[in-house]
């Protein structure tokens, strides 16, 4: 036993000895590097978000320079863009068209055997081939392999990029990844959604629910309604906006835009909305990066910023607050029910997506409880309770989507009060 640990450590000693002097060596100038010290081994490691479902990495590497050719249709030429956009900014890369019998490229293409969604990315020593099963696929696997360069050997001043060789199979798990941007309460511009739209892209999300109306404002643009931008889309500073603007002093996070902010009456406003054709090039840029955009007009309730612009649209002939939220609009109406299915129509001529976002969450049924017109409209349609109102007008507005070919979503509130299967 003794002999045994002797020799163990007589042996370690010897290799840690060994390898210092070899490196000794090396340092004096003893091994030729060619005049370049030789670079580490790339790690097996990668970025990718979501992570993707098998990833096997290979002992190749692939040195992207301005050597390297793209082969690829029109249909890839946006996502192609974003690529080169990435290249030159990590290493002064910019990619031109070739053919697969160039020396280095970058060959991408389409296999309809391959399931719903899916992509193949392969990065080996001489080439990198890029498959999916449509054009969506294929711009998807052009954002991991942006992605995956995160990760590669970047050398700005060499202009070239080395990546790991690695096998990538991949297809998204949800068939729903959604971004939700509330531009009710704070607004913001065509560019910043765009530039959102950029991001979502990138970690390959595909809806984006905006939400265009609340009590603090109404954003969108409505050519029978003009009241809804005129008084609707503004509203004099509250409480929480004085609180956001005392958290400001010490946290910028919470700075609020001073291009919404202006003077009405002697008091301080904040006033916001989109044109018309804001929100369709909105539509049109996320649709070129492959993401529904899907309105929501939250209704009957959270329409304070409607009832200011047509006080009509209430049971009291006013905004107000109810025993927890404010007040909704009285769909007992025949006018406010028009009113809506206005709205909707309107929505629709500006955003192709099949899905319409119709609320129903958070409403405060106090005032059609007290509403005569309320309890005679109950009469007439054999409704029980002000619940059986708010699960009436769903219904109305589900069955006039549908019959434009559209279909209706609602906030899980709405299950309190029953919705057809369809919604």
């Amino acid at each position: 036993m003794i002999v045994n640990k002797v020799n163990k450590k007589v042996v370690l000693l010897t290799l840690m000895l060994y390898s210092t002097l070899t490196f000794s060596c090396k340092k004096a100038g003893g091994v030729d590097s060619g005049g370049e010290e030789p670079k580490p081994s790339l790690s097996a490691i990668h970025s990718v978000i979501p992570l993707p479902q098998s990833v096997q990495f290979t002992e190749d590497e692939f040195v992207l320079d301005n050597s390297v050719k793209i082969v690829a249709n029109a249909q890839s030429t946006a996502a192609v863009a974003l690529l080169n956009k990435d290249l030159n900014s990590l290493a002064g890369i910019t990619l031109s068209s070739g053919s697969a019998s160039d020396a280095k490229t970058i060959n991408i293409s389409e296999n309809s055997n391959l399931s719903a969604i899916a992509y193949e990315i392969t990065i080996n020593k001489g080439k990198i081939d890029i498959i999916g099963k449509d054009a969506v696929s294929v711009f998807y696997a052009i954002q991991t392999l942006r992605q995956y360069l995160w990760d590669a050997r970047q050398d700005k001043a060499g202009k070239k990029i080395t990546m790991k060789g690695v096998v990538i199979q991949d297809k998204p798990v949800y068939d729903w990844r959604v971004f939700q941007l509330d531009v009710a309460r704070n607004f913001y511009t065509k560019d910043y959604v765009k530039k959102l739209i950029d991001w979502m892209a990138l970690y390959k999300l595909n809806k984006l629910q905006l939400h265009l109306t609340d009590d603090q404002g109404w954003r969108i643009p409505i050519a029978k309604y003009p009241e809804l931008i005129e008084q609707g889309s503004w509203r004099v500073f509250n409480e929480y906006d004085l609180e956001n603007v005392e958290r400001a002093k010490s946290n910028p996070i919470y700075t609020i835009d001073s291009r919404f902010l202006t003077t009405k009456d002697g008091e301080k406003i904040y006033k916001a909305s989109y044109t018309k054709a804001d929100l369709q090039e909105i539509v049109a840029y996320a649709a070129k990066n492959y993401i529904d955009v899907i309105p929501e007009i939250d209704m009957p309730g959270h329409m304070s910023a409607a009832i200011k612009a047509y006080p009509w649209l209430s049971a009291t002939g006013g905004t107000g607050w109810g025993e927890e939220f404010s007040y909704p609009i009285c769909p007992c109406k025949p006018n406010v029910k028009q009113f809506a299915l206005d709205v909707l129509d309107e929505l629709m001529d500006i955003f192709p997506s099949k899905y319409i976002h119709i609320g129903n969450d958070e409403v405060d049924k106090t005032t059609w409880e007290s509403s005569a017109i309320c309890q005679q409209y109950m009469a007439d349609n054999g409704l029980n309770n002000v619940d059986q109102i708010q699960r009436q007008f769903i219904s109305d507005l589900q069955a006039h989507l549908e019959s434009k070919g559209r279909k209706a979503i609602v906030w899980d509130d709405a299950a309190e009060v029953g919705v057809n299967a369809n919604a």
